[in-house]
């Protein structure tokens, strides 16, 4: 049950902050002791993903162009290459 009530902090600092706040929770819960590497082990597992509210807000503000641009570069890249060298 302990695990489960020192995840709520790092938990809701990654939702709502992002990863970087998570780990300065985590960091500081490892530094008090209240939490050991084993428990920040299991808990990267679905603690580290970009679906948190700073991430979803760069991943929609890049907008369906930008998606397309990534898109297009990754086709012409190589033979960008072949052409030039």
């Amino acid at each position: 049950m302990e695990l489960v009530f020192f995840m709520i902090l790092p938990a809701l600092g990654k939702y709502l902050a992002g990863g970087t706040a998570m780990m300065g929770v985590m960091g500081e819960l490892l530094r008090d002791s209240q939490l050991d590497s084993a428990e920040l082990n299991r808990s990267i597992g679905f603690l580290r993903n970009p679906l948190d509210l700073p991430g979803l807000a760069i991943l929609l503000s890049t907008g369906p162009g930008r998606l397309c641009g990534i898109f297009a570069e990754m086709k012409l890249a190589p033979s960008y290459a072949v052409h030039r060298g």
